[in-house]
């Protein structure tokens, strides 16, 4: 990351800058705010930020879409700030790519220490890290997000290189949905267990055939764990 984190937010009507923008620092956060949605992905590449924040976007299934573009194209942390408080709303933006969705009203303070709880966890776990893991023909690049599965790149969502991690990292171990959701999501809400199991299904599904070499076992009433066999150790 830079010297200052930047913050691009997308906010109809220009309310959350006004209220944001005195409580962050500006030796520490830049800033950047517009209005509208359709510039959203245009503006993302144009700024780069650290963090997306996106406020006002009445329509669930505009939702849905802004957080499957989000997800599948940056690896950028993205929260969403809506009026809408239905918890299946919540769980399937959750499943979609969002680090964090926060529910109105809440206070300009709330949101600027759920901003920095993201940043922090992104900057310690990713954005800094530069390795190669590598478990027999399975190659995971932190640096930008890779993944390669016998010579070829398997495409993953930033959220599911984060899971596939975690699991190849503590291989052996059982791991449960509470400890996965606050790791990679920094939340540990179990009604928010389903999104755990949805990414993991994704994951396995897109590694139909490694079972020579390793597999992502369910411990039934507890979590996930990665199992490998002997010859293939994790290397960096």
């Amino acid at each position: 990351m830079t010297s200052k984190s930047r913050i691009l937010i997308c906010d109809t009507h220009l309310e959350l800058y006004d209220k944001l923008e005195p409580l962050l620092p500006a030796d520490e956060y830049e800033v950047v705010s517009f209005s509208d949605y359709s510039d959203l992905l245009h503006m993302v590449e144009l700024c780069c930020p650290h963090l997306l924040l996106v406020d006002g976007v009445t329509s669930s299934c505009r939702c849905f879409d802004l957080c499957r573009e989000i997800s599948s194209k940056y690896i950028i942390p993205f929260i969403i700030v809506s009026e809408v408080t239905d918890e299946i709303e919540k769980v399937i933006c959750l499943e979609l790519g969002a680090d964090d969705y926060i529910t109105k009203p809440c206070s300009p303070r709330e949101i600027v220490a759920r901003i920095k709880a993201v940043l922090k966890r992104y900057k310690a776990k990713f954005f800094e890290q530069d390795m190669i893991i590598r478990r027999g023909s399975l190659e995971i690049n932190m640096t930008n997000f890779e993944v390669k599965y016998d010579g070829r790149y398997i495409k993953l969502t930033p959220k599911e290189v984060k899971l596939l991690q975690l699991l190849v990292c503590n291989p052996g171990r059982v791991i449960s949905r509470r400890e996965v959701l606050k790791e990679i999501w920094g939340r540990e809400n179990n009604g928010h267990l389903r999104v755990v199991d949805s990414h993991i299904k994704r994951l396995r599904n897109k590694f139909p055939n490694t079972k020579r070499e390793w597999q992502i076992k369910t411990i039934y009433g507890i979590g996930y764990m990665f199992e490998a066999w002997e010859d293939n150790r994790v290397q960096f």
